[in-house]
C-alpha cells in the first residue's frame, strides 16, 4: 500500500471488527476499591502504590469481584500482578461466573518471597452467556496475597493455553 496511515486504520479496524473491547475498571486500585464489591482492602505500599490487600484464612479467605461483559468474545486473557505478605496456601484463585451459576477457574501459584510475579489465565466461554462475575480470592491458608495491575483483554491467537 502507498498509504501507510490507510493501512493502519483499516487493520485497526478489522481487527476491531473481531472482538469487542473488555473493561475492567479500576484494576490498579490506585481508587480504592471503587468498582469492586467483596472483601479485601486497599493499602499503600512502602513504594507509594495502592494495592489490594485479600487475606487467606483456613475456612473462608477474602473475596473480591467485579462484573464483566464479554461481549462477542469467547475468550480472554487476564493478567496481574501478585505478591506474597506471608501467605502459604495454594495460590490465588481466579474465577469467572455465569450469572445462570456455574463457574471457570483457575489457582496460580503465588511465591512465597515477597517479590511481585506476574500472573496470567486465559478463559474460554463456552456458554452464550455474556456477562460474567469475574472473582479473585486466595486459596486456603494464612497470610495475604497483594494484587495490583489487574487487566482482562481479548484473548490472541498468541496467548498461551488457546487452541488452534
Amino acid at each position: 500500500m502507498k498509504n501507510p496511515l490507510l493501512f493502519l486504520i483499516l487493520a485497526s479496524s478489522i481487527s476491531a471488527y473481531g472482538a469487542d473491547a473488555l473493561e475492567l475498571k479500576n484494576g490498579d486500585f490506585e481508587n480504592g476499591k471503587q468498582f469492586w464489591r467483596g472483601d479485601g482492602k486497599v493499602v499503600t505500599t512502602k513504594e507509594g502504590s495502592k494495592v489490594l490487600e485479600l487475606k487467606a484464612s483456613e475456612r473462608y479467605g477474602d473475596e473480591i469481584t467485579q462484573e464483566v461483559d464479554m461481549g462477542k468474545n469467547t475468550q480472554c486473557e487476564v493478567t496481574l500482578k501478585v505478591r506474597s505478605e506471608g501467605y502459604t496456601g495454594n495460590g490465588l484463585r481466579i474465577a469467572m461466573q455465569r450469572r445462570g451459576g456455574g463457574s471457570t477457574f483457575g489457582v496460580r501459584p503465588v511465591s512465597t518471597d515477597g517479590n511481585w510475579t506476574d500472573l496470567k489465565w486465559v478463559f474460554s466461554r463456552n456458554t452464550p452467556d455474556e456477562k460474567f462475575t469475574f472473582t479473585l480470592t486466595p486459596t486456603m491458608g494464612k497470610g495475604s496475597i497483594q494484587i495490583d495491575d489487574v487487566k482482562i483483554t481479548a484473548a490472541s491467537a498468541n496467548s498461551p493455553n488457546i487452541k488452534k
